[in-house]
């Protein structure tokens, strides 16, 4: 009766070691065959309802092996298919952080006057604005081409 219980054991973990349900079918077949045609063919019953309780034990095991395996798949479908989800949405924040950090580094600047808007939605001068920003001094002087244009006799 011990090596029945092994059996059995064996035969319903072998449902959720395999991986395809053709192939749990298929070596569960084979293998129950087996052990009623040992069953038969070699062994003596201990007692009279053997007969009838060791296929009926067999067949028992594998539909308890189906229905973990048809769980066991469920559960792994979901896990994966959340697993997909998961992904999606960390495509999507990315790609979020990857269009607020673009926004980010376009600053407001007026065409006219060459004020910046600050975050609080007040302009404000370049020099006044860089400071704040980055905690540099701004100092003052003219490029060449404007020295030129306002001093064309310094030259």
């Amino acid at each position: 009766m011990l090596h029945l219980g092994i059996d059995v054991l064996i035969l319903v973990g072998m449902y959720i070691i395999v991986p395809t349900v053709r192939m749990q079918l298929t070596f569960a077949a084979i293998h129950t065959m087996a052990l009623v045609t040992l069953h038969f063919n070699i062994k003596e019953p201990v007692y009279q309802m053997a007969n009838v309780t060791v296929p009926l034990t067999l067949m028992l095991a594998n539909f308890i092996g189906l229905g973990m395996s048809a769980l066991f798949n469920r559960a792994r479908h979901q896990v994966f298919a959340q697993y997909e989800a998961e992904k999606a949405i960390r495509l999507e924040l990315e790609r979020a952080h990857s269009d607020v950090r673009t926004l980010a580094e376009l600053i407001p600047m007026c065409a006219s006057c060459k004020k910046i808007r600050n975050d609080a939605g007040y302009w404000e001068q370049v020099e006044t604005y860089m400071q704040a920003i980055s905690g540099a001094s701004v100092t003052h002087g003219l490029c060449p081409e404007c020295v030129n244009m306002f001093y064309p006799d310094a030259g």
